[in-house]
């Protein structure tokens, strides 16, 4: 492929400075609903490979470490994790809605949001250093800072902060990559990630220890992020790569819409992200990564609808007209593959995690299957919320998020001290289902409002 396919430049006899609308009418003929199914076609195959690869990882993690080591590692990839989110400021939905081409005021704006990112991470860090130290109970994740800490707590914070500054950066290459239709590029990414990461736990000192195994788990995915970035902008031609300034029109309507919808971020991903932090800093390691195991499973499988979802985002973006049978096309997607994904995990699950993990990890098969069919309520959820995304119906935005984050959150912090993680699993599928109700009674109540646009500025010539 070359640089200019990599780049994702127009084909010859079609202009360089297409803008978003121009866009939505190239791909009007055939409704955007190919590339919809494309699209999630590659992302789904990119998913699928990812889970395959971190369920090998993990299963080669415990047997090479023991589940006391393993445990810690864990619980500092969660830490890693929830800052990431927490940090996101919206900026994975902006790329999303807004960087549909490849023109200069596009990469300009992508590389505002990267150093913005930057800079959120250098905030998230330090909170969340200063929050740990008083609030964070002695479990798992503790024990984990203190061998992350052992020399000194500003390297210990700066290493903190590359993962979570290189995770950052992940997730921004990954939309882009995604609004650029590279999707080869996305599954690449994912191939080489695993290829890199499986040899490295045979190395006695990284296999065995709590930093080796969150170098392999954390460090090399954030790694790939740094150098997804730098290659994006080597592959983009000199001349619609820009600078940081001058800055285009765009970007006030656009840091408006990441700045409202980050908080629609902060409460869809909420759960997800602070549930496996409060249990892994609650219980000790070794239950930790029993937990983490069946936690693990359960991101992959909720992935499946949220990529669908970036990609129902990026293309009906483009003709937001049109965005009705692209909805139907992504829930006829995700609801049969979150069902396929349920009835796999309540059947095998037990099974499958005594057999492959050993019996220490009885509890991942245990709740395996209830966290796991949570993931139809979701598809559902996932889908609404992109369409009101794609819409500009951001009150019905953050009323689907708002809803999902308060039920999970407050169902499962309300059980899991008394219950346990068993508890904290029936919770969470019945908050799940109350939660895309809720997605569903709030798309039929706000149908009649007007859509919002952004109007992008002229090319510079």
């Amino acid at each position: 492929m070359s640089t200019s396919e990599i780049a994702g430049r127009p084909a010859a006899g079609t202009s360089s400075h297409a803008g978003p609308a121009d866009a939505g009418e190239a791909s009007a003929p055939d409704g955007g609903a190919n590339h919809l199914v494309r699209g999630s076609a590659w992302f789904v195959a990119s998913v699928m490979i990812g889970a395959l690869g971190g369920f090998i990882v993990t299963w080669i993690a415990t047997g090479v470490a023991d589940a006391d080591t393993l445990g810690r590692a864990q619980s500092l990839q969660v830490a890693v994790l929830f800052v990431t989110y927490a940090t996101g400021m919206g900026l994975p939905v902006a790329v999303a809605r807004y960087a549909g081409a490849n023109t200069r005021s596009v990469n300009v704006l992508y590389t505002w949001a990267l150093l913005y990112t930057c800079l959120s991470s250098i905030v998230g860090t330090i909170g969340f250093y200063v929050v740990a130290s008083v609030f964070m109970p002695d479990g798992a994740t503790r024990q984990a800072f203190e061998q992350l800490n052992q020399w000194g707590t500003i390297p210990g914070a700066a290493v903190f902060f590359c993962m979570v500054t290189g995770m950052s950066f992940t997730l921004l290459v990954e939309v882009r990559l995604v609004t650029l239709r590279q999707w080869r590029w996305v599954l690449a990414r994912v191939v080489l990630l695993n290829a890199v990461r499986l040899p490295l736990l045979f190395v006695p000192v990284l296999g065995t220890t709590t930093l080796g195994l969150v170098l392999i788990l954390v460090g090399v995915p954030a790694a790939s992020g740094l150098i997804g970035a730098v290659l994006i902008r080597l592959a983009t031609p000199r001349a619609d790569r820009g600078t940081l300034f001058p800055v285009p029109s765009e970007a006030r309507p656009a840091l408006r819409y990441a700045n409202v919808h980050y908080v629609g971020m902060l409460s869809a991903q909420a759960p997800q992200f602070t549930v496996p932090l409060l249990v892994t800093s609650s219980v000790p390691a070794a239950e930790a990564s029993a937990f983490a195991v069946a936690w693990l499973i359960t991101a992959v499988v909720f992935l499946i609808p949220h990529t669908v979802g970036q990609v129902l985002l990026a293309e009906s973006s483009r003709q937001p007209s049109a965005v009705a049978p692209q909805v139907r096309t992504a829930l006829l997607i995700t609801v049969p593959t979150m069902i396929v994904a349920a009835v796999g995990a309540i059947v095998l699950g037990p099974r499958l995690a005594t057999t492959v993990f050993g019996p220490e990890y009885a509890l991942t098969g245990e709740v395996l299957g209830r966290f796991v069919s949570a993931g139809v309520p979701w598809a559902i959820t996932a889908t609404l919320l992109a369409r009101a995304r794609v819409l500009g119906r951001n009150r019905a935005a953050i009323i689907i998020t708002g809803v999902f984050a308060v039920v999970t959150l407050g169902s499962v912090a309300a059980v899991v001290g008394s219950g346990g993680v068993e508890a904290a699993a029936t919770a969470w599928l019945i908050a799940n289902v109350v939660a895309a109700l809720a997605a569903i009674i709030t798309t039929v109540a706000t149908r009649t409002v007007s859509v919002g646009h952004l109007v992008p500025s002229p090319e510079p010539t």
